[in-house]
């Protein structure tokens, strides 16, 4: 009885051990949807201090296309995503990062604005 008891207690701690060492490998069952909120909430975090001026989060082409000022750091924004973004929701994604001048960027949307009045 007693060498009963103690396998129990060596497989139960056996598969803990095993599930806490592979937790990583196994996704999140979740939206589309949920993951796009979180990546846009982060993306609206860092919007002053990357100098965003877009970003777009596909939903049938998996990328995350982002917009931003040329006097800005691309890697420093990369890292960011990196440290905010949860691993899971960023396997799903390819990430695009083009980068303007923002002065030629407002002056573009202050045309457009006018555009449209006429």
């Amino acid at each position: 009885m007693k060498k009963f008891i103690s396998g129990l207690i060596v497989g139960a701690v056996a598969v803990l051990i095993f599930v806490s060492l592979n937790k990583d490998d196994v996704t999140v069952n979740d939206s589309k949807e949920a993951r796009a909120e979180r990546i846009a909430s982060v993306l609206e975090d860092g919007w002053d201090e990357f100098g965003l001026f877009s970003f777009g989060i596909g939903d049938t082409d998996p990328v995350i296309s982002i917009g931003m000022d040329e006097t800005k750091s691309e890697q420093e924004l990369r890292d960011y995503l990196k440290e905010n973004i949860d691993k899971y929701d960023l396997i799903h994604y390819d990430i695009e990062i083009f980068q303007k001048n923002i002065q030629e960027l407002e002056k573009e949307h202050s045309l457009s604005l006018q555009n449209k009045d006429i």
